[in-house]
Order: C-alpha cells, then sequence, then structure tokens
C-alpha cells in the first residue's frame, strides 16, 4: 500500500496547493462562528436560566461524544478517503445553529451541541472534522510545506474568529437599536449557519488522492498506537486540552461573573486576542527556520501558563483581557508547529490514527474541565479554573520537553 503526499508534476502540484488553499478558507469560515459563539454563548445560556454547571455540562458531553468518536474513526480513516466526511462534520454545526436559533429549551441546545460546531472542538461534527481536515491538508502539502500551510490555516482560523469576537455585541446593539433582544440573539445563529454552509461548499472542489486500498481494520488499533510516539503526542495534549477548557470555554462566563461585564464590554478583547495570536503566528514559519519546533513549543506553552495566572491577580477586566490577549499569541504560535512536528514523525499511513488519537486525548480534557470549572464558579470559586489551567499548560510544556527534547533539531 502507497500513498503519494508530493504531486508528481508541476502542475498537480499547482493542483494541489490550490486545494490546499480551499482547505485554509473553509476552516476560516467555521472559526467566524467560534469567535462569536465564545462570547456570546455562555452568557446567553446563563441569561436564560442555566447555571454554570449546567453550562459547563453542554461543552463536557458535547466533547466526549467527540472524543470517543475520535478514538474509533482514526484507523477507519487511514484506509478511506476522507473528503465526504470532511464535508459532513463541516456541514452538522448548520443543524446546530440552527436549533439554537429556534429554540432555548434543553432537549435543542443539547442536540446543538451534541452535533457539534460549538466549543473548541466537539460533538459528532467536531470528530468528523478532526479525524480528516489535518490529513487532507498534509497530503496536499507535503512536508516540505506542512509548516508554512498549518501556519496559514491558523493565521485565516484567527482572522475569522477576530470577526466573530468583535460581533460578540451584536445581540445586545441590535436590541439597543429596537429589536427583541431574544430575537436579535437567534437572528445570530442563523448567520452562524451561514458561514457554516460556505466552509461545508468550500470544500466540494476538493480532489482527493488517497490510493490507499481497504483493509482487514482492528477497532482497537488506535490503543495499540498509544503506546508509541503518537501517544505520547497525545498525553502532552491532555494537559493541553485540561488547560483549554478550564481557561477557554467559560471564559466570557469568568468576566461575566467577576467584572460584572457583558458582551458589548469583552468582545474586542476577544477579538484583540485573536489579532495577537495572527501576529504571533505569522512570525512561526521565520521562528522555524532558526529555531526547532520542539524547543518552540515548549517556549510558547509554558509562558503561557503563567499569563493565565497572572489573570487571577488582575484589578480590572482590562488587564485580565490584556494577559488573555498575551496567552492567545502564545499558544496559537504552538498550534501549526505541533502540527506539523507530528505529521513529519508519522508515516503517512498512519496520519489520521495520529491525529485522531491526539484530538481525543485534547477533546476528552477539554470536555471535562467545563464541567469541573462550572462547578467551581457556582460555588464561588471564580479563579480555580484559571489556577488549574495555568498547572495545565506548564505540565504540557513540561511533558512535551521530557518526550521529545533529544529529536533532531530541525524538528
Amino acid at each position: 500500500m502507497s500513498e503519494r503526499t508530493r504531486p508528481p508534476s508541476d502542475i498537480a502540484r499547482k493542483q494541489a496547493k490550490r486545494q490546499a488553499w480551499l482547505l485554509v478558507y473553509s476552516s476560516a469560515a467555521t472559526a467566524w462562528s467560534f469567535g462569536f459563539l465564545s462570547v456570546v454563548l455562555p452568557i446567553y445560556l446563563k441569561r436564560n436560566g442555566y447555571d454554570p454547571l449546567t453550562i459547563g455540562a453542554f461543552y463536557t458531553f458535547s466533547g466526549l461524544l467527540c472524543a470517543i468518536l475520535l478514538l474509533f474513526l482514526g484507523p477507519q480513516l487511514d484506509r478511506r478517503r476522507k473528503k465526504a466526511l470532511l464535508v459532513l462534520g463541516t456541514a452538522l454545526p448548520i443543524l446546530s445553529f440552527l436549533l439554537l436559533s429556534l429554540s432555548v429549551e434543553g432537549w435543542a441546545v443539547t442536540c446543538a451541541f451534541l452535533l457539534g460546531g460549538i466549543g473548541i472542538i466537539g460533538g459528532l461534527g467536531g470528530a468528523l472534522s478532526g479525524a480528516t481536515f489535518y490529513p487532507l491538508l498534509f497530503e496536499k502539502t507535503g512536508v516540505a510545506e506542512s509548516t508554512h500551510f498549518f501556519s496559514w490555516n491558523t493565521l485565516g482560523w484567527l482572522l475569522m474568529a477576530m470577526l466573530g469576537s468583535l460581533c460578540g455585541g451584536l445581540p445586545e446593539w441590535m436590541a439597543g437599536w429596537g429589536w427583541d433582544p431574544f430575537f436579535a440573539y437567534r437572528l445570530s445563529f442563523v448567520l452562524c449557519a451561514l458561514f457554516a454552509a460556505l466552509a461545508a461548499c468550500l470544500i466540494l472542489p476538493l480532489r482527493e488522492e488517497h490510493t490507499l486500498t481497504p483493509g482487514r481494520i482492528n477497532p482497537f488499533e488506535m490503543f495499540h498506537a498509544a503506546r508509541g510516539l503518537i501517544g505520547r503526542f497525545a498525553l502532552t495534549q491532555v494537559f493541553v486540552g485540561l488547560g483549554a477548557g478550564f481557561v477557554v470555554q467559560l471564559l466570557s462566563l469568568w468576566f461575566f461573573l467577576k467584572f460584572g461585564v457583558s458582551e458589548v464590554q469583552i468582545s474586542p478583547w476577544f477579538a484583540a486576542a485573536n489579532l495577537a495570536g495572527m501576529v504571533a503566528v505569522g512570525l512561526v514559519p521565520l521562528l522555524a527556520l532558526r529555531r526547532s519546533k520542539t524547543s518552540m513549543v515548549i517556549f510558547t506553552q509554558g509562558l503561557s501558563a503563567v499569563m493565565v495566572l497572572l489573570m487571577t491577580f488582575a484589578a480590572t477586566y482590562q488587564w485580565a483581557s490584556l494577559l488573555y490577549l498575551l496567552r492567545s499569541a502564545l499558544m496559537n504560535m504552538s498550534w501549526p508547529l505541533q502540527n506539523a512536528f507530528l505529521f513529519s514523525l508519522v508515516p503517512p499511513e498512519r496520519r489520521s490514527s495520529a491525529i485522531s488519537l491526539a484530538n481525543a486525548a485534547f477533546g476528552l480534557c477539554s470536555s471535562l474541565a467545563p464541567l469541573l470549572g462550572g462547578a467551581m464558579m457556582q460555588s464561588g470559586w471564580l479563579d480555580l479554573p484559571l489556577y488549574l489551567g495555568a498547572i495545565s499548560f506548564f505540565l504540557a510544556a513540561a511533558t512535551f520537553f521530557l518526550f521529545f527534547r533529544r529529536r533532531s533539531p530541525s524538528l
């Protein structure tokens, strides 16, 4: 069995590069909803009578479903084409956002979270896209250009997430213009559905070059993969996921409860955090020529832990937002480096297993943390989730150092 990871001719290379850009544009289109909902949704649910524990539980169940599916999807997709499942995973959030626009009842919110498209990674849609997107992007770019395209993918994602965060005050602005407040929220969720539809349409022209033929598949193959390098990488993602779950998923609710600010006050800061991440990620290809991927991942994750810890001592929401901005810049630098590092070390026939196991580890822990964080906030321990998040990011940097410090300097 073999897989062509680099096109054989100049024409084919150009076609592959154009299709890589389509994947980047599709990813960017999905990010608008993430940026918008990260500001709006926790506060919207709180205003509709949901307590912090219940809000955290929504994220938890969504992430758990995603993580469990990823464990079994990886080996299946190592041997099969991925485009159709990526289209489906990208399109499922359309239903999620339409459900949110129609009802705020528990059944509708639960179904929306389980279908996916809400939070960092979660639901059925998150599992399907999480197991297919990066293997397809790497297929189009090859090893030589993977860091470059992974960085552009992160840049595009951050740009659209920034625009989505800037629109976080849209429902309140519309209410100020005389619109019914809840109708304004629901109309905003329809806009999220339109972005999800655009993202799915951008993938349709993609041509998959996967030439592996299906063979006998062991449903527990993922657990065998976890014993080697892929498993060590996944363990680092356990701590990254915990940190993201404690710090990112319920952050707008933390600002709302601690400082009494709404979407209008914090949305510009969330947008600025994404802008800072864009600037930082733009430096990644240049820095990758001077420093190894491993050293940069360790540095960015370790320093981000310090920023999260300092947030708990901030006297105003502006200072806390500034520290979050710095944390976002550092952590977003690590994403393209981590993904390029992983794909440069695993063979082509294990890429879906590798990214699925890593995303499952991340998703499992990032889904458990909001439930715990919501319970802590409900009990009045507002800063405890951030303390735990800082510890998690530090442990992520420490484990990455222990496992990969002896890798080739070019990695």
